[in-house]
Formats: C-alpha cells, structure tokens, sequence
C-alpha cells in the first residue's frame, strides 16, 4: 500500500504548498520575492525525506541497493525539477502579479480550472484518468521510477492536452454534419468553409477592415478564418443571420480573422469585417450593432444594413489596451447609453450614445469596491427600475451583484460558492433569475427580492448561453463542454429533449419565429422548435 500511496501523497503535498505560496502572493499576504525563495526551502527539506523514503520502497530498482551518491542524485533532479516549477508557477506569477494584479484571479482559481478541464471532457474524463493510474502503476509502483512525472506533471500534461483537443476541435461536444442534420428540425446555414471563401474572393484589395474612422489598417499576422465562435442572431427585416468569431487565446497580432460575418438568407452573399481583435460580446439594435472588440479602446457602432461603420467612440482608456477586455454589453432601457462589462481590471464603463463618448467608469477592483481582479460579465437590466444585475467574480467570490445604473454603486451582492456564473436569464416578470454555475451542473432559479435560492436544475456547468421559451415554460440550455443545446421544464425539472449541436457552441438566439439559432465550431445551425417539439 505504502508503494501505491507514498508518491502520490508526497508529490502532491508539494504541490499544494505550492498552490497554497501562490495563494498568499495572490491575497498580498506575501509580497516580498526574497521572501517568496525563502518559501521553497521546505521543499527542499520535505524532498529530502521524501527521496530517502521511495528508494527504501524500492531497494532494487536498479538493480541493486540505491548508494548514497545515487540518492544524492535522485534529489538533486527532483530538487531541480521543483525547482523549475516553482519559479514558473510561483515566482514569475509573483513579478506578473506586481505589474497586472487582475492576474491574480486566475491563478488563485488554477485547480479549479483544471478540474473543469478533466469534467469537459465528460466520459473521457474516464479514459484519461485510466491512462494516468496505469502509468503511475507501471512506472511510479511497480518500476520505482519517475515519482514526480507520474504523480504530477503527468495529469498536468493530460490536461494540456485535453484543453488542445477543445481548442482545436470541440472536445467531447464535436460532431459530424451527418450526425447534426440526421436530428427533427435541425437545418444547416452556413461554416467556416463559406467564410474562408469569401475571404479568398475579395484577397487582397478587397478585404473590409474594423477600424476606427479616418484610420487604416495593416495587418501584421496571417489572415484567415476562424472556427472560435462567439454569437449568432437573426434579423428578421433583412432576412440575414450574423456570426461572430473570436479566440480568447489568439496571440494578439499574429492572426487577423473576420470577426463579424454576415449572410443574407436571400442571396447567400457573405460580407464581413476582419479585425485582429477577440469580439466576444455584441449588442444588436434596430439598425445597428455595438460591438466594442479586446485590446481596442473603440466602441463601434456598425451599419446592419452593409457593416459600414456609422461611428467609432473612444473607450477604456484607465489600463493599457492588451488589459481591456470587454466581455459583456448591454443597451440601457433608455436607449441613450451603453454599458460594458470588462475582465482582468473588472470595471463597467458607461457611454453616452447621445454625446458620443464614455462618461464613467466604475473600476470594482478599487479599494471600496471588491477591490480586486478577475471579470465581470453577463449583464441583465431590469425595465421597470433600470438596475444592473451582472456577474462580478474575484477572489473572495462574488456570483452576482446589484448595481445603480446612474452612480454604480454596488448596492448588494450575493455569493453562492457556484465558482462564479457562465450565463443568466430574467424572466420576463423579472422577479426570477435563472444563474448557470461555471463549476457544477446546478441552473439555480434565484428569487430577485432577496436573491433567495428557490430550486436548483440539472443544467450543464459552463453553458454559455440560456435562452427562456415563455410559451412552454422552458428554458433552453446550450452546452459548452457537451455540444448539446437542451430543454428543462421548469415546473417538473426534467430535461425533455436534447440536440447536438457541434463542438464549443456559444452563441443562441430564440427569434419571433419560434426557432432557435445556434453558433459552433461546426457553423450556425437554424432548429424549428415546432418540428423538435412535435413528438415530445
């Protein structure tokens, strides 16, 4: 027992005293770097005890009793090895998080994004975790060898690889055309391969740009289309369905993609604008659509009608241009300002559309705020009072806040250690909020006097969208990590109907014709809702 347990434990101790050092330079317990090396000396002592113990496990694993010169050696490249590690993971974090802070979120949650990582995966997860205790056995166990690869780096690696599989492909959710279109209702309206095609038709002195007026643009990495969707929507006077594209992991500049694509159902014709910038959230209006791209202190406002651009407002402005990340916007009730959500530096800024330019900008990582990093995103306002609901996640873990659209002052928030919300919904009565969890599968219907839990769905953890169907009283859940958009009755609880949808869907939108439209890495898909629920 002790051969199967002893590296494990040993390994991974180290690990999270690691993860725990990280903690404290995340929280500004720690701040000193000559204090932050001064740490890793337990390491070295708990490795020392460590080495002396497994080779006493395995007296014989090379061939005969280890010497003290080959103990020696063993701790030196597993001395070397933690080494390595804590420089990159703690050290180097250490020196970032002095000039970024709003870093400090995503390193404080590493393990958590990891264990979200293996569950996207969903039945693989299986297969990946048998692959690792067979390894471990044959090398770790049985061999006496390689005690650290096998009990850490390895599953590191898994999950690496597991994160290139989703980035690259769709993960667990991909799907064939066949598999897709085999399903009731489901009609395919354009992919990819469209989008490279047009790009191919105007190369090269006829490719359309996002860019501020007045401005040009030069490209300065490869262009070309891409298949990391965003949303989707269709305008049912221009007969067209708009996709947009953007990668989160993109290396700024070296990619220039059509970020913003357009179809016109009549025609067939795509036009687009490429930006080298993530689009991630949209705002779509009568005739028009704000889109306010990462890394570009612009907010646009573009024509429907052709993508012309009617007008582009400076924005940000308070971080460098690589932190400005928008991930949410949302019109007021008004019609007279825009509110945009950021991450990083999490903040709402305000735009005056009347005046043309940003008139505030509440930063919630200040001190008197929640005075730290992370993201704020999925934004739902009430009509009848105009207060701002969104999702503001730190460290110390807020899942929803309450905002006063006018001062932005917080006026309450609530934590429900739901490791922060991918997508919310407000009924229409706008006494319920229905709040997706990144981390479990639990859709949670909080009730919006006194953000009071009142039932908690099976949903699918990390969903990125939620769409509510009044009518049949459901509510319709696209699946992130399972490639399924899927019905929940919200009186009985139960999942009706599901359909695959391809690999890392993001984008859905329930027009006035009672369909859905759905963005994947397969394309955007058109499902009429009165064909799927026919035999329901």
């Amino acid at each position: 027992m002790n051969r199967w347990v002893f590296p494990i434990w040993t390994a991974w101790a180290v690990f999270l005293y690691m993860h725990g050092v990280l903690i404290l330079c995340c929280t500004e317990t720690v701040t000193s770097l000559s204090a932050v090396v001064l740490l890793f000396t337990p390491v070295m002592l708990f490795e020392w005890r460590a080495t002396k113990k497994y080779t006493d496990l395995h007296p014989r694993s090379q061939g005969s009793a280890p010497s003290g010169r080959r103990r020696f050696y063993y701790l030196l490249c597993n001395v070397v090895m933690w080494a390595m590690f804590y420089g990159i993971f703690v050290v180097y974090i250490l020196v970032k998080l002095r000039a970024t802070p709003g870093f400090k979120v995503y390193w404080s949650f590493f393990l958590v994004n990891n264990f979200l990582m293996w569950r996207s995966v969903m039945g693989w997860a299986w297969v990946a975790l048998a692959y690792w205790m067979v390894m471990y056995y044959l090398l770790a166990v049985r061999a006496g060898r390689f005690r650290l690869i096998c009990a850490v780096f390895l599953p590191l690696a898994i999950t690496t690889t597991i994160f290139i599989v989703q980035w690259k492909i769709g993960g667990a959710g991909a799907a064939s055309d066949e598999t897709i279109l085999s399903q009731a209702g489901v009609v395919k309206i354009m992919d990819v391969g469209e989008v490279a095609q047009a790009l191919l038709r105007d190369y090269p002195d006829n490719l359309t740009y996002l860019t501020p007026l007045g401005t040009g643009f030069k490209t300065r990495g490869e262009i070309k289309a891409s298949n990391k969707v965003r949303e989707v929507f269709y305008d049912e006077e221009l007969n067209a369905v708009f996709a947009f594209y953007g990668g989160t992991y993109y290396a700024y500049g070296s990619t220039t993609i059509p970020a913003i694509v357009k179809k016109d159902l009549g025609t067939g014709e795509i036009s687009y604008l490429l930006t080298e910038h993530n689009v991630r959230r949209v705002e779509m209006t009568g005739d028009s659509m704000f889109v306010a791209p990462w890394h570009d202190n612009h907010l646009y406002e573009i024509s429907k009608k052709d993508l012309s651009i009617v007008r582009s407002i400076p924005v940000g402005g308070y971080v460098t241009p690589m932190l400005w990340e928008p991930m949410d916007m949302a019109l007021d009730v008004n019609g007279k300002a825009l509110y945009i959500a950021t991450s990083m530096y999490p903040s709402i800024a305000v735009v005056d559309l009347e005046a043309n330019r940003q008139v505030k900008v509440m930063p919630l990582y200040e001190p008197g705020t929640l005075s730290e990093g992370g993201w704020a995103w999925c934004i739902s306002q009430s009509r009848e009072t105009r207060l701002l609901y969104m999702v503001v996640a730190t460290w110390q873990g807020r899942d929803i806040s309450e905002i006063d659209p006018d001062s932005l002052k917080i006026l309450r928030t609530q934590q429900w250690d739901l490791f922060s919300l991918t997508s919310m919904a407000l009924t229409p009565e706008e006494d319920v909020l229905y709040c997706q969890s990144n981390v479990w599968d639990g859709l949670t219907k909080v009730r919006m006097k006194d953000f009071a839990i009142e039932r908690v769905y099976e949903g699918e953890r990390h969903a990125r969208y939620l769409s509510l169907d009044p009518k049949r009283n459901v509510i319709y859940v696209l699946g992130y990590c399972s490639g399924k958009v899927f019905s929940i009755d919200l009186e009985s609880g139960k999942r009706l109907w599901e359909i695959r949808v391809g690999g890392r869907p993001h984008g859905m939108h329930l027009d006035s014709q009672d369909r859905l439209w759905i963005h994947s890495m397969s394309g955007v898909f058109r499902i009429d809702l009165p064909s799927v629920w026919k035999d329901k």
